[in-house]
């Protein structure tokens, strides 16, 4: 039991002691343990209807109609309907170890909870550690007063120790003789104390914190949105009081989207991510953030995005609009086809020049659209080449991405001949009479070719030896030459103006 105790903290110093958990131990309390929010992090219920919306968006109208005649229908339907692999879902290591250290003292187990008696089964399959199982079946949910009635019921007058997570569970700690919490509500131990029943807090309550939310969100990829700042900057405007301010709004309002988006990818993933070496890590994966916040969170993050789009004008809104549908699309159809994906990649990061083209009303060049569409494809393609080169083969193939290893030669041909476009592209341009009204020193944007083919095939061959281990643009930002690359483009774009 030593192993559990380092991972075990609470407010009362009593609890937490060495002698109060060995007392557990040494006792014959049968255990009983509650599932959802306490030997997992996540809800099965919650889980089940990812599952079914996946399968088909539109199934939320039937999922509807069927919360609309009771909980208990609703539980009943999602669980006929789904399958869901217990095996990947995030169950609690320290509720875990210590259940598997009762069981090995020859302790009797059981799994009391709401969630169906289908999945519950399952979970105790998985697990084998439980002597039986208390689930809902085809009558009311086994919480609260039900759950200490049926517990009750199967023990008599047997003593148990009961683990649960919430205000919902009190019924069952207080017909309890050892009431432990994980993840609790403090007002639980309150209660409990109040009524002279001795508590334990196996883990304490873990709100979630700063950084798990901007993890939950990425902020750490808006730095990709400072492309909406390209069209203010190339037409000269980047200090005018107006179209600055507009810029601004612009990628305040596109990184809310795209953390929405991102949030929304998270939840459709969610069982393939807890597989992947590094995914897995992401909080919704890990349960560190639970469904419904984060579909609250999505709600909050659109709503206030909207407010802001609007207040720019009506046609930035519509681009939003557009780019959440196109990420929308992408999570559930395009990443999964071979080469849709990069396509739909570089089309999201070319409507972010879009965007803040609209936002700032600045007219935007076909040049620059041309070479921003195969400069983000070529990225795009980088960044494909980089995954599978980090991927093993399982790994690929639990991606269901349509790739496969032998695929990176055909891709940095790809991505070369992008980046090569983009830099023709930036010739012709250079040879336009655009060029003449808008620098006094056209000809010192000549250098931006070197510079250019220098750094595109440089990422190339990196993400070719596994060296590109984020997403590219990510990379620049954290790699030295790619900064010296951008500030000898900026300065040349400086002395040609």
């Amino acid at each position: 039991m030593d192993t559990h105790l380092t991972n075990i903290t609470s407010a009362d110093a009593e609890s937490t002691s060495p002698s109060c958990l060995r007392e557990l131990q040494e006792t014959d309390l049968t255990v009983v343990v509650d599932l959802d929010g306490c030997l997992l992090a996540s809800d099965t219920l919650w889980e089940s209807l990812l599952v079914y919306l996946r399968r088909n968006p539109f199934n939320i109208v039937r999922a509807f109609i069927w919360l609309i005649q009771g909980k208990t229908v609703f539980k009943w339907n999602i669980a006929t309907h789904v399958t869901l692999d217990v095996t990947g879902l995030p169950y609690r290591p320290e509720v875990i170890s210590l259940l598997e250290d009762l069981k090995g003292r020859r302790r009797r187990i059981l799994l009391a909870t709401g969630a169906h008696i289908s999945i519950a089964s399952r979970v105790a399959d998985h697990l084998g550690i439980f002597s039986g199982v208390l689930a809902t079946d085809n009558g009311p949910a086994v919480t609260g007063e039900r759950k200490r009635s049926l517990v009750l019921s199967e023990l008599g007058q047997c003593c148990f120790a009961y683990i649960g997570n919430s205000s919902a569970d009190l019924p069952v700690w207080r017909a309890s003789e050892l009431a432990i919490m994980v993840d609790a509500p403090k007002r639980c131990g309150k209660r409990l104390r109040q009524d002279q029943k001795r508590v334990l807090t196996l883990i304490p309550k873990q709100g979630c914190e700063v950084r798990t939310w901007l993890r939950a969100i990425r902020a750490f990829q808006w730095v990709k949105n400072v492309l909406v700042f390209v069209p203010v900057v190339l037409a000269h405007r980047a200090f005018e009081t107006w179209p600055l301010l507009a810029s601004v709004a612009a990628f305040t309002s596109f990184s809310l989207v795209a953390s929405a988006g991102y949030l929304i990818n998270d939840l459709a993933d969610i069982e393939s991510d807890r597989r992947h070496p590094t995914k897995r890590t992401r909080p919704l994966a890990r349960g560190d953030v639970s469904i419904p916040k984060a579909l609250v969170l999505i709600g909050v993050l659109l709503g206030s995005a909207a407010a802001l789009a609007v207040t720019l004008n009506g046609l930035s809104a519509g681009i939003l609009a557009i780019y959440l549908a196109g990420v929308i699309s992408y999570s559930g159809r395009f990443k999964k086809r071979l080469a849709a994906d990069t396509v739909a990649l570089a089309l999201f990061y070319t409507t972010r020049i879009v965007y803040g083209a609209t936002a700032a009303r600045i007219e935007i060049s076909m040049w620059t659209l041309a070479f921003c569409v195969f400069a983000s494809l070529s990225i795009a393609l980088v960044k494909r080449i980089a995954e599978l080169r980090r991927a093993g083969a399982e790994s690929i193939r639990e991606s269901r991405r349509g790739y496969s290893a032998s695929d990176v030669q055909p891709l940095i041909a790809q991505a070369s001949a992008s980046a090569y476009m983009a830099l023709l592209v930036l010739v012709l341009y250079l040879n336009s009479p655009q060029v003449q009204t808008l620098y006094r020193r056209p000809w010192v944007l000549w250098l931006l070719c070197p510079i250019l083919l220098y750094w595109f095939n440089r990422v190339i061959m990196l993400a070719n030896r596994g060296d590109v281990n984020i997403d590219p643009i990510l990379f620049a930002f954290r790699d030295r030459p790619s900064w010296v690359v951008g500030i000898a483009a900026a300065l040349l774009f400086i002395l040609a103006i």
